[in-house]
């Protein structure tokens, strides 16, 4: 299963301790440079942006090319984490993209995308209140 979250699913669980719930939830995941670039720097007022960044199962994909033409992308609002998410989702067909923030998320399902949110990832049988 192909996973990117954009940045708020990885500094949201890095702040009570629970990062590894995307791991034990997902295994590997993928995040874009800018998604990395945002939780390590956001993340490092805690120590949690060093946790996301040693973090071995948190891939970093790269890329350059467009996979929708020359189309603007994203809509007015949108931070480069979650535009870049959304284009490495389509670009790497992931089964699932996490993200919060609900202008993103309609965005990303406008391409066919499947979205849910952190709230999505605090299944009861983790024993995560």
């Amino acid at each position: 299963m192909t996973v990117h979250p954009d940045t708020s699913p990885l500094i949201t669980p890095a702040k009570i301790g629970q990062l590894d719930l995307l791991r034990r939830l997902h295994g590997e995941i993928f995040i874009t440079r800018d998604v990395y670039v945002e939780a390590t720097d956001a993340g490092n007022d805690l120590g949690d942006g060093l946790e996301i960044a040693a973090s071995l199962w948190i891939r970093v994909s790269e890329f350059t090319e467009e996979p929708y033409g020359a189309q603007p992308l994203a809509p007015r609002g949108l931070g480069a984490g979650e535009v870049s998410t959304v284009r490495s989702a389509l670009r790497l067909k992931a089964d699932l993209v996490i993200m919060d923030d609900r202008a993103a998320r309609r965005h990303a399902e406008s391409f066919g995308l499947d979205v849910i949110g952190c709230i999505g990832i605090w299944p009861s049988d983790f024993g995560v209140a």
